[in-house]
């Protein structure tokens, strides 16, 4: 379909070194679902459209394994609250399609509508961190629940998820954009 589509994810970084900056590891996991109208082939081997209100799902769960840095030194040494980051790194993408009522769908050979894809995605952006907008609910965050900045971040996103050009393979990647909050622990 050409509808836009709302993916969650999640987001983990862990970081081991501080050359001007934090140097890491991060683990994504994400879910999207999509859903259209569902559709059988004839007798002759057309596609018709099953009544409506029978729809199809495709869902899709993103997991990437990525090297992160994050560039924190404007604001550890000179108080401009902006962190630019990129991570690069290997992502595996499980997906399936159900038919109306749940199910898993099937191949024309009879297989399961179902499998995972294997590549590589890399992501720029940009991190605000918000304390400065209200120093005392900062204070707050951090002697309550340990978090050391919260903030807003954006980010471009680029995935070549295929199985490394496999003609054998769903191509679920894709070049996006995300947005949100996060938090350092």
């Amino acid at each position: 379909g050409s509808k836009d589509g709302l993916m969650t994810q999640v987001d983990v970084e862990w970081f081991f070194a501080y050359p001007v900056g934090q140097l890491g590891l991060a683990l994504s996991l994400g879910y999207h679902a999509q859903s259209g109208g569902a559709f059988t082939r004839d007798e002759d081997g057309e596609l018709q459209r099953i009544k409506d209100g029978e729809d199809t799902t495709f869902r899709l769960f993103p997991n990437t394994l990525s090297a992160v840095y994050r560039l924190t030194l404007l604001d550890d040494q000179f108080g401009i609250p902006v962190v630019p980051y990129g991570r690069l790194g290997l992502a595996y993408y499980y997906w399936q399609i159900t038919r109306p009522g749940g199910d898993l769908a099937e191949t024309d050979s009879g297989g399961k509508a179902r499998g995972g894809s294997l590549g590589w995605q890399g992501a720029i952006g940009v991190a605000v961190r918000a304390e400065r907008i209200d120093e005392a609910a900062a204070a707050s965050l951090r002697n309550e629940f340990g978090v050391d900045h919260a903030g807003f971040y954006a980010e471009l996103n680029g995935a070549e998820v295929d199985g490394f050009g496999s003609d054998s393979k769903l191509s679920v990647g894709d070049f996006t954009w995300f947005a949100g909050v996060n938090f350092e622990f």
